[in-house]
């Protein structure tokens, strides 16, 4: 399953003596190393055993929600997609998280309203087989999908 662990980088203090603090997530053998955007003293990371034990000092409370939240943020997405048996890629979750835009690759393909119902069809299938939707709404689906191809070959003027 989906395992994360904070780290600190003691060889990046910045003058106040504050290290950078990492976050490495896990997933079946592969893994992403992010930064948490927090610091810390190396001496607090330690004596609060890396912010698992008693925490007295107030930035060292809000440093633990910050990374407990950053965790569940992760672990949200995760579930979202295992749930949807969707590929899981650490990397695409890490720029969702950050709020960076992936990087398509150029493509000149452009895609119509048929291969859009054909990938929303066989969507659908899955979770038909799986008995998440009925059989009957797959059947108008697809009858949609045939009268939209009838009209666009019968008016070819919409075809671009």
């Amino acid at each position: 399953m989906l395992k994360i662990i904070y780290f600190i980088k003691t060889d990046k203090y910045n003058s106040d003596g504050e290290c950078p603090i990492y976050a490495k997530i896990s997933f079946r053998g592969k893994s992403i190393t992010m930064s948490t955007g927090k610091r810390i003293s190396n001496e607090r990371w330690n004596s609060t055993s890396n912010l698992r034990g008693p925490l007295r000092v107030h930035k060292e409370k809000v440093i633990k929600s910050s990374l407990d939240s950053m965790s569940l943020l992760f672990e949200t997405k995760f579930n979202l997609l295992l749930k949807n048996n969707s590929v899981i890629n650490l990397n695409d979750i890490k720029r969702d998280i950050l709020g960076k835009k992936q990087v398509k690759m150029k493509s000149k393909k452009k895609i119509g309203i048929i291969e859009i119902f054909d990938i929303h069809n066989k969507d659908f299938e899955k979770k038909v087989l799986r008995q998440e939707r009925a059989a009957a709404s797959l059947q108008k689906y697809n009858r949609v999908k045939d009268l939209i191809l009838n009209f666009l070959q019968k008016n070819t003027e919409w075809i671009t």
